[in-house]
C-alpha cells in the first residue's frame, strides 16, 4: 500500500491507507479489530484473506497451518493461522480470528497451497521435504488464500470486525460478541478515549514539537507488556520451551486470569528491564507490581523465568536473566503488594532461573535448543569458575574447548541481576540466600583488566576485557572489536560494556583505580573516536 499511509488525527488509534482508490481504516478496541474500507462507484467491493504473509521470512517465520471457513450465510469468516513467528525465534505461535462483515459475501474463491478448492473452507498444514537420504531440505509453508467479493448494493462502504483469541475458536467467537457491537467510529472515539486517559501526564515548559515528541514516546512505553487473555481471563500461558519448526507436542499451560490480576505478554526484558519497568515503577505502580507477579507465574507454567517471552513462546533471545530485575525492582519499592509466600515463590523462580543443578531435569520437559539459549551455559561456569570463559578463535578454530560467546556481556549482565536476586532474598527474609547472591553480584571484578600503561593509547586505566578459561586475559585485545552474536560481547564492545555494573558503581571506581581514574575512563568513553571497523549499528 505504497500511495498514502497516515496516522489518523491526534494518533495512534487508527490508520487510514489508500490505494487504488480504495480506503482503508483501521482501529481496535482490547481484543477485536474493526475495518472500514470505501471504494470507489465502479470497483467491485473486494478483500484478499491472506493467512500465507508472514514478517521476516529470510529470518525463519513461515506460516505452520492456516484454516479457514466462511459461513453459510456469508457474513462470517473464521479460522487459524499458527505460526513460527517474530523472526523465527518463537516456534509454535496460534491465533483463532472470528470476522465478520455488514454486507454478504456472494462470491468466493479459496486456495490452499496453491490450488482451487471446493466449498467454502479449507486448510492447509506446512510440511517439510526430504532428500533421498532423508534429510530436511526445505519447508512448504502453510498457504490458505480467500478472494472474496461482497454484494455492493446501499453503500459504498464495507465494514468488518475482527476478533481474535490465543486460546481457541471459542474465544475469538466470545471477543467477538463481546466487544463488536459498536460502530466503526464509536470504536475509534472509545480507543481516542482510552488513550486520552492513559496518556494523561501534565508537563510544564518545552516547545510544541518537545510535547510531541514526549507523548510519542511515552505512548511507545505502553505498547508492551500487553495483557494477552480473552474476556473471560482465559489465556494461553507459558510452554516449555519452543518445537523446533513447529512439529510435535510440548505442554502449554493455559489459564483463568484473576480481576485484579491480568495476564500478560510480550516481555522483551533485556531490552525493557533498565529503563521501562522502572518507569512503570513511577508511573504505573500498579501494573509494576502486576508484572512481577505474572512474571512469577510464568516460572510456575514452565519453571523458568520467562527472558523474551513472546505469546506465550520463550524464545531464549538476548541476555542473562532479567526478569529478576523487574521483580526486584517491584517487591522492593512496594513490600506489602507482596504477601510473604509470595517474596518466597518470587525467590525460589530466581533461584531456579540462575542456578544450573536443574538443567537436566529441565532438558525432559523443554524444547532442548530454546532451554540452552535461556538457562545458559555461562551460568554453569559462573557457578564452577567464578566467571564465563571467553571465546578466541585462530583459523577459525577456537583456541579452548571450554568457552561461551558474549561472556563479558554475560558475565556483567548476570553479576548485576545476582545482586537483584539479593535483594528479592532480603524481602524474603531469607539471609543465606542474600549473602550468597551478594557474593556472586561482585563478580564482574573477574573481567576488569586495570592496566594503565597498556591503555595509555586509549586514555583510560582498564577495560572489562574477555577472560580465558585459563584465567588469563584473551591476547590480542581490541576495545574496539565488534562480532554480532559470536564474539565476547553483546551489541557492543568494549568501551560501552565497561561500564555495565549498576549495582556497584563505588566497586567499579575502585578497580579502575578510584574515583580520579573513574572520571578519567568516564570522559575518554565520550571522546573516543570509531575507528569505521566496527560491526554497524554496535560501536556507539
Amino acid at each position: 500500500m505504497d500511495k498514502t499511509s497516515e496516522v489518523a488525527e491526534a494518533g495512534y488509534y487508527s490508520v487510514k491507507i489508500a490505494e487504488n482508490g480504495i480506503v482503508a481504516e483501521l482501529t481496535a478496541s482490547e481484543r477485536v479489530g474493526f475495518h472500514r474500507y470505501t471504494y470507489p462507484e465502479d470497483q467491485p467491493q473486494r478483500l484478499k484473506i491472506d493467512l500465507n504473509s508472514i514478517l521476516n521470512s529470510d529470518w525463519g517465520a513461515t506460516s505452520l497451518r492456516n484454516k479457514l471457513a466462511i459461513s453459510d450465510d456469508g457474513y462470517t469468516i473464521t479460522g487459524e493461522r499458527d505460526a513460527a513467528h517474530f523472526s523465527g525465534w518463537a516456534k509454535n505461535q496460534k491465533i483463532f480470528f472470528h470476522a465478520t462483515f455488514d454486507k454478504k459475501i456472494k462470491d468466493v474463491y479459496i486456495l490452499a497451497n496453491g490450488e482451487p478448492v471446493d466449498g467454502l473452507t479449507a486448510e492447509h498444514i506446512s510440511e517439510l521435504i526430504y532428500d533421498n537420504d532423508g534429510k530436511p531440505i526445505k519447508r512448504v509453508k502453510a498457504d490458505v488464500t480467500a478472494y472474496v467479493e461482497f454484494e455492493a448494493a446501499g453503500s459504498k462502504t464495507l465494514n468488518a470486525q475482527v476478533a481474535l483469541s490465543a486460546v481457541d475458536a471459542e474465544g475469538a467467537e466470545n471477543n467477538h460478541q463481546a466487544e463488536a457491537s459498536m460502530s466503526f467510529d464509536q470504536a475509534r472515539e472509545s480507543v481516542r478515549q482510552k488513550w486520552a486517559k492513559a496518556l494523561n501526564f501534565s508537563i510544564e515548559g518545552g516547545t510544541e514539537d518537545q510535547k510531541e515528541i514526549f507523548y510519542t514516546a511515552l505512548y511507545h512505553t505502553k505498547i508492551a507488556p500487553m495483557v494477552h487473555q480473552d474476556v473471560d481471563g482465559r489465556f494461553r500461558g507459558m510452554g516449555k520451551g519452543s518445537i523446533r519448526n513447529g512439529e510435535g507436542e510440548y505442554s502449554i499451560a493455559y489459564g483463568k486470569a484473576a480481576d485484579d490480576q491480568p495476564n500478560f505478554s510480550v516481555y522483551s526484558l533485556w531490552d525493557t528491564h533498565k529503563a521501562l519497568h522502572p518507569l512503570k515503577t513511577i508511573t504505573e505502580p500498579t501494573r509494576a507490581v502486576q508484572y512481577a507477579k505474572n512474571l512469577v507465574q510464568k516460572y510456575t507454567e514452565s519453571g523458568l523465568l520467562p527472558k523474551w517471552e513472546h505469546l506465550g513462546d520463550e524464545t531464549g533471545t538476548m541476555v542473562g536473566y532479567p526478569a529478576v530485575a523487574v521483580i526486584a525492582d517491584a517487591i522492593t519499592k512496594f513490600p506489602d503488594a507482596f504477601s510473604q509466600e509470595e517474596k518466597a515463590l518470587a525467590l525460589k523462580a530466581a533461584i531456579d532461573s540462575s542456578t544450573y543443578d536443574n538443567y537436566d531435569q529441565l532438558a525432559t520437559e523443554w524444547d532442548k535448543p530454546v532451554l540452552d539459549r535461556t538457562l545458559t551455559k555461562h551460568i554453569d561456569y559462573i557457578e564452577q569458575n567464578g566467571f564465563t570463559p571467553a571465546i578466541q578463535r585462530v583459523d577459525g578454530e577456537p583456541v579452548f574447548a571450554d568457552y561461551t560467546v558474549e561472556s563479558v556481556s554475560y558475565g556483567l549482565e548476570n553479576a548485576f541481576y545476582d545482586w537483584a536476586i539479593a535483594q528479592i532474598a532480603k524481602a524474603a527474609g531469607d539471609t543465606d540466600a542474600e549473602a550468597t547472591y551478594l557474593a556472586r553480584s561482585e563478580g564482574y571484578k573477574h573481567y576488569f583488566d586495570h592496566n594503565p600503561s597498556e591503555y595509555s593509547e586509549y586514555g583510560v586505566t582498564g577495560f572489562m576485557r574477555p577472560l580465558m578459561i585459563d584465567n588469563s586475559f584473551m591476547t590480542p585485545f581490541d576495545p574496539y572489536g565488534t562480532e554480532h552474536e559470536t564474539g565476547n560481547y553483546t551489541e557492543g564492545n568494549a568501551w560501552q560494556w565497561t561500564w555495565f555494573v549498576p549495582h556497584d558503581v563505588n566497586g567499579l571506581k575502585e578497580i579502575m583505580g578510584g574515583s580520579e581514574a573513574f572520571a578519567k575512563n568516564l570522559e575518554a568513553t565520550f571522546t573516543a573516536e570509531s575507528k569505521g571497523t566496527e560491526t554497524a549499528d554496535m560501536s556507539g
